[in-house]
């Protein structure tokens, strides 16, 4: 009694945190859905604007779909909730059977994200082209031409030299400049990638065991059900002869039934 009953008690802790988890994860989500939709510039309409060139009006349109779903989504973790409080096993069935669907259907959307972050990616560490310095620009008529601070310090007295020192212009220059290069953001990177992809792995796998083990105590639910409904049907004890223990009916507060071997006649009595 006292292994089934651990195993019970150890499941139900599971499903309560794999719901309050679930239900406030999608919250969060919706959270961050609608704060997506809200477009940057509200004065104006998007037809006004001559279209979003970083396709961020399609990109509320995802969010808007997705935010109906997150509904759907919380609603099921709310029977998630309430059949792991109450010990329901409908609501921990329904809640177990989403949780396994939400695990199959988000891998696909999560693994392609991932694929479009890193083809994304590859070109943020390409080294940006430099402008045609050859020919310095020619300066336009009728205008005055750019005098240095060092030749206006060396005409003016009022304009102080210790402002031109050579330490103040080294300061400003970087230490190691090959420090940062192409190669070194690409292994930044790389482990970005790397973190995200386990992360993504990790929090599928969490999922679905998750969902198994909710399903668990949905069927773990089920059979006290079960058995509960067999126990209500008893309608009597059964017994064979003439002996009849009294404690037998007065435990049980069952009708005994006496059974003829010879004969194989029922006879109830009160």
């Amino acid at each position: 009694m006292g292994p089934p009953h651990s195993r019970r008690t150890k499941l139900r802790t599971i499903t309560i945190l794999v719901s309050f988890t679930t239900l406030i994860t999608n919250i969060l989500s919706l959270l961050l859905c609608y704060q997506f939709q809200i477009p940057t510039n509200s004065t104006t309409s998007w037809e006004e604007r001559g279209g979003d060139s970083d396709g961020g009006e399609y990109g509320r349109a995802i969010a808007r779909h997705f935010a109906f779903y997150l509904h759907f989504a919380n609603v099921l973790s709310v029977f998630g909730v309430f059949g792991a409080v109450v010990e329901h096993a409908l609501s921990v069935a329904i809640f177990s059977n989403y949780l396994l669907l939400d695990t199959i259907l988000c891998s696909i959307p999560r693994f392609l994200l991932l694929f479009v972050l890193h083809n994304v990616s590859s070109t943020l560490c390409l080294a940006p082209s430099n402008p045609n310095t050859s020919t310095p620009p020619t300066a336009p008529h009728n205008t005055h031409f750019y005098q240095s601070p060092r030749s206006a310090a060396a005409t003016d007295p009022l304009i102080s030299r210790s402002m031109f020192t050579p330490s103040l212009g080294n300061s400003w220059a970087p230490s190691n400049p090959t420090t940062w290069n192409e190669s070194s953001c690409s292994r930044v990177l790389l482990l970005v990638q790397l973190t995200m992809v386990a992360a993504v792995v990790a929090g599928t796998l969490l999922q679905f065991v998750g969902a198994l083990q909710v399903r668990e105590f949905a069927r773990c639910l089920w059979r006290e059900d079960w058995k509960s409904v067999d126990a209500e049907e008893v309608v009597g004890i059964v017994v064979v002869g003439d002996c009849v223990p009294n404690e037998a009916q007065s435990q049980s507060g069952l009708p005994v039934i006496y059974e003829d071997a010879e004969e194989e006649n029922w006879e109830r009595k009160a």
